[in-house]
Order: C-alpha cells, then sequence, then structure tokens
C-alpha cells in the first residue's frame, strides 16, 4: 500500500513538472509562437527566414517559430483568446486593434520604409496623381487600410468628389480587375503589383509617403501587454532575434535577394528593385510622434475611436530594445 502511494505520488510530480516544463524543449529553449497576419510579403518573411537559417532564435535561448495567418482578424482573435503572444504587422492595423480592445503594445520597430504606391493601368492613360478624376480606384475592400490611404491621398488632391472607390472583394479579384480595365487605380505595396509592372500593365504614378505626416511608422514587432510583464526575458530574447534578423540583411543584400528569388520566385533584378524599397531596422527605435500622427489618420477617417484608442505613451515600450 506505501509503495503504491509513494509511486502514485511520484507519478502527480512527473505530471506537474511536465506542464511547468512545457513551453521548454529537450534542448533547453524556451518555446515562441509569434505571428504576421500573412506570410507573402518580402519585408514580412525576410526577418523570419534569417532568425531561423542564421540559428538566431537558439542562440537567443527560443525555440522560435513563426505563424503567419490568413488575415490580421484572425491574428488578433488568437491575442484576446489567449493563444498568441506576439506576432508583427504595419502599425496602422495595430494601434486600430488596440482601439478594439485587444491588449498589445509595440515593442520594437523592424522595418521603417512606407511601401504603399499608388498605380494606374496604362489603358487609363493616367500619369499622375491629378489624373486620378474620374478614376474606378479599386481596392480589396471598401473600410480596409489600402482604400482608406487611397482616400486620404484623393482629399489631399481635391478630388475626394471625382473619384470612385470600388471593392474587389479580395487582392486576386483586385489584380484581375486591373488587367481587365475594370479598375484605373490601385494603392499597394510594389510586391503585389510588380509583374503587373512589368509586364507594362500599370505604372506607378505617386507614392503614399508623399501625402502623410513624415514620421510614419510601417512594420513593427508587438507583445501581448500581460505577456512583457510575466515573461520580460523572453520577449527581450524575440525582439534581439529580431533585430539581429533586420542587421543581417541590412548587410547582407546577396543573401536577401536570393531569398526573395526563391520564396517570391522573383528575378533577380525584382528582387534587387523590391529590396531597394526597404528600410530595415538596425537597433529597433520607435517615435511617439509617429504613433501619433497615425492614431489621429484612424480617427479622422473613423477606423478608430479616440475615446477607445490608448495614450501614445502607452502604445509602446522601448525596455526591450535598450
Amino acid at each position: 500500500m506505501a509503495k503504491n502511494t509513494i509511486l502514485a505520488f511520484l507519478a502527480i510530480l512527473l505530471l506537474l513538472a511536465g506542464e511547468w516544463m512545457a513551453p521548454i524543449n529537450s534542448a533547453g529553449l524556451e518555446k515562441l509562437r509569434i505571428a504576421s497576419p500573412v506570410g507573402r510579403s518580402p519585408a514580412t518573411y525576410l526577418p523570419f527566414h534569417a532568425a531561423e537559417e542564421k540559428n538566431f532564435w537558439a542562440s537567443n535561448g527560443l525555440d522560435g517559430k513563426w505563424t503567419p495567418f490568413k488575415s490580421g482578424r484572425l491574428m488578433y482573435a488568437a491575442v484576446v483568446s489567449g493563444d498568441l503572444k506576439m506576432g508583427t504587422n504595419v502599425a496602422a492595423s495595430v494601434i486600430r486593434a488596440m482601439a478594439n480592445g485587444v491588449p498589445v503594445l509595440f515593442v520594437s520597430n523592424f522595418q521603417q520604409a512606407d511601401l504603399f504606391v499608388i498605380f494606374a493601368t496604362t489603358k487609363s492613360g493616367i500619369t499622375k496623381p491629378e489624373g486620378l478624376r474620374g478614376a474606378r480606384f479599386g481596392v480589396p475592400r471598401i473600410g480596409g487600410l489600402s482604400s482608406s490611404y487611397a482616400a486620404l491621398v484623393v482629399k489631399k488632391l481635391g478630388l475626394e468628389k471625382e473619384v470612385k472607390f470600388v471593392g474587389a472583394g479580395g487582392m486576386s479579384s483586385l489584380l484581375a480587375g486591373l488587367k481587365s480595365g475594370v479598375f484605373d487605380a490601385t494603392i499597394q505595396p510594389t510586391h503585389l503589383l510588380i509583374k503587373l509592372k512589368q509586364a507594362g500593365l500599370v505604372r506607378e504614378i505617386a507614392r503614399f509617403s508623399s501625402y502623410h505626416p513624415k514620421k510614419w511608422p510601417s512594420h513593427h514587432v508587438w507583445a501581448e501587454r500581460k505577456f512583457t510583464k510575466e515573461k520580460p526575458q523572453v520577449v527581450r530574447a524575440a525582439v534581439r532575434t529580431m533585430l539581429q534578423a533586420t542587421n543581417l540583411i541590412r548587410n547582407d543584400k546577396e543573401w536577401a535577394v536570393r531569398k526573395m528569388m526563391s520564396q517570391s520566385r522573383f528575378s533577380r533584378a525584382t528582387a534587387e528593385e523590391i529590396y531597394s524599397e526597404y528600410i530595415f531596422t538596425a537597433n529597433g527605435k520607435m517615435e511617439a510622434e509617429a504613433f501619433e500622427n497615425v492614431a489621429k489618420f484612424l480617427v479622422e477617417r473613423k477606423l478608430a475611436s479616440k475615446k477607445k484608442l490608448p495614450p501614445v505613451q502607452e502604445m509602446f515600450t522601448e525596455e526591450f530594445i535598450r
């Protein structure tokens, strides 16, 4: 009887130990799932491939796993459910999520360039922004960030009543509409329209960066707020990993170009063109003014409630990049 009691007690201890040690793998590395809303953008996937191939995760004590979601909505839902603690996305999307109650904050910058470009089809004959008068402006969906960016540009041009915005229902439909002439223009990152551009079907007529404040945040690393308090060492290690990855991309153009050629099936010339648009950070530094500018934009476009947004100083912490 006593022997059975002791064995049962030991079994319970082993089960408890297993639960306590679940985040640690056999190599003594702490497991971390880090996400992004999509995996097609080189600006998103390059750091994660660098971290894995160059062993940056393990060197920082982590068993990191990148999980690209099908959408930002699904990614943020995983945060709310408690299944996801860290990820990356463009700042405007993350700030909008904050206003919707998703408990996250920025912990590092990682790609600083605004990548959105206004393209017009060559069929339309539009060669400059002012030529958008009367245009059918296609966007993946009305009410998304890209349509709001387009609306800001049109407002700055004084063409609010003279441009018709049309929701395509998704990126594939948008591209098809540009090819067929259903749409005259759109606003998207270059990598999504590079093939149409090279085929002579669309041309760049302006960059979104010409129409918003100079300080405007792009891609950032975020973390669930409670997680930054409970596991600060993991957040710090993850940020260190991402910064090692971005510095590799900055300093080894050939690696980045080859990775885009294999992952996105770009030609070398195309990969080099895309690479030239990026500004990967060396130190992860963030600016409150940049977040404030985006927050103001989201409120003005009715994409976020001012009352529900946290104060700008509570949107980010520099604790993990020092």
